[in-house]
């Protein structure tokens, strides 16, 4: 156990320095540049110590039980990727108020990075057994990457692979398309995230932390799809695109909500359920990408 945890944190490590690389690669030719080395120093600690108290705070009775000593336990595991976005975010707001920095410029230099070392971090999933789906029935489906073996060399869906995979291609595009996410490069980013999220938490099998039957990540990421396409239009003045997109976004997290009910307790075949889930999905990053392009710069 202690090798395979010391992988996932070698890879947690990797994915770290790629990000601050490309951070620092990324504002070399801009006003971020003299502050870059400590921006990205400050920004490590912040977002592993919030990844950390998010899953505290869905687990309190779990470590109430437990003794609270074991929060501090790290090697057992337990952190939100949502919750390390949200720390280095706010650690960077902090460090950018007190140098007098331009904060939306340095959210949007933190995008591309961010999408990086979570790509990586979650390839090392893989290395703990997390982030596999349900079991592969069809051998010849049950290859690498779609599969890999579990501990018992049985073949389930590596998730964890897919969800590496989209934060690669996600970053790719805000590269690809900088100058039409100009000023823009976070909230895409994050749009684009939260809704590849929503299927990607339901497809994984191993320890999510759920509400009910939904998972805790899906309604992280339905609430940043609602909140983004709320500001979005708010920020142009268009009230009633805003609340149209709110409308829009809350009837599809409803289908969503029936489709998880649905895995569970219906006997409707996989396939289907998720081919909706990801139209729903879809259709929630396109509500939400409109509203980001309508905010104003």
């Amino acid at each position: 156990m202690t090798g395979i945890v010391t992988v996932y944190g070698c890879m947690v490590a990797l994915g770290a320095l790629a990000a601050i690389v490309l951070f620092l690669f990324g504002t070399r030719k801009t006003e971020l540049a003299h502050h870059a080395s400590e921006l990205a120093l400050c920004c490590i600690p912040a977002g592993l110590a919030s990844a950390r108290l998010l899953y505290v705070l869905f687990r309190l009775p779990f470590y109430a039980m437990m003794g609270f000593e074991h929060i501090l336990y790290l090697r057992e595991g337990g952190f939100l990727l949502y919750g390390a976005a949200a720390g280095v975010l706010l650690a960077a707001w902090g460090m950018g108020r007190r140098k007098r920095l331009d904060i939306r410029q340095l959210w949007d230099a933190l995008a591309i990075p961010g999408l990086i070392c979570i790509a990586i971090c979650r390839l090392g999933e893989g290395s703990v057994g997390e982030g596999l789906g349900n079991w592969v029935e069809d051998e010849a489906l049950a290859v690498f990457p779609l599969a890999v073996l579990n501990p018992y060399g049985e073949p389930q869906w590596a998730v964890f692979i897919g969800e590496a995979a989209a934060a690669f291609v996600m970053a790719l595009v805000l590269a690809v398309k900088k100058d039409t996410f100009a000023g823009r490069r976070l909230l895409a980013g994050l749009v684009m995230y939260a809704a590849c999220q929503i299927v990607f938490e339901s497809l994984r099998m191993d320890s999510v932390l759920k509400i009910g039957f939904v998972r805790v990540s899906q309604v992280i990421s339905a609430v940043i799809l609602l909140a983004v396409t709320v500001y979005g239009h708010l920020s142009c003045g268009d009230k009633p695109g805003a609340a149209r997109g709110a409308a829009g976004i809350l009837l599809l997290v409803t289908v969503v909500g029936i489709l998880e009910w649905a895995i569970e307790k219906t006997q409707v075949s996989n396939l289907i359920i998720y081919g909706v889930m990801v139209l729903a999905a879809l259709g929630m990053m396109f509500i939400s990408l409109r509203a980001v392009g309508r905010r104003k710069n």
